[in-house]
C-alpha cells in the first residue's frame, strides 16, 4: 500500500481547520472532503512527507481517525 494517501474520519466542523492546518504547514497535505456530514476526508502527501503527517494528525487539539484505506476507515465507528 501507498504512503502517499490517508482517509480519515473527523468530527465535521473540524474538516475545514484541519485543511488550514495543513495549509500553515506548507501544504503537507492536500484534504478532500469525501462526506463533510460524516466527517470523512482524504489526504493526499508524498512519501517522504508521510510520516511528518501522521505525526501532526496525532499532536491535533482534536480527535482524528486515519487509516490507509477507505474500507478500513468505514469499518471503524
Amino acid at each position: 500500500m501507498s504512503k502517499s494517501e490517508l482517509w480519515l474520519r473527523i468530527y465535521g466542523p473540524k474538516i475545514h481547520y484541519l485543511n488550514r492546518i495543513l495549509e500553515g504547514h506548507e501544504y503537507l497535505g492536500v484534504l478532500t472532503t469525501i462526506d463533510a456530514k460524516e466527517g470523512i476526508g482524504r489526504i493526499r502527501t508524498t512519501p517522504d512527507l508521510f510520516d511528518d503527517l501522521v505525526s501532526l494528525l496525532e499532536h491535533l487539539p482534536f480527535e482524528v481517525t486515519y487509516t490507509l484505506d477507505r474500507e478500513s476507515l468505514l469499518s471503524i465507528e
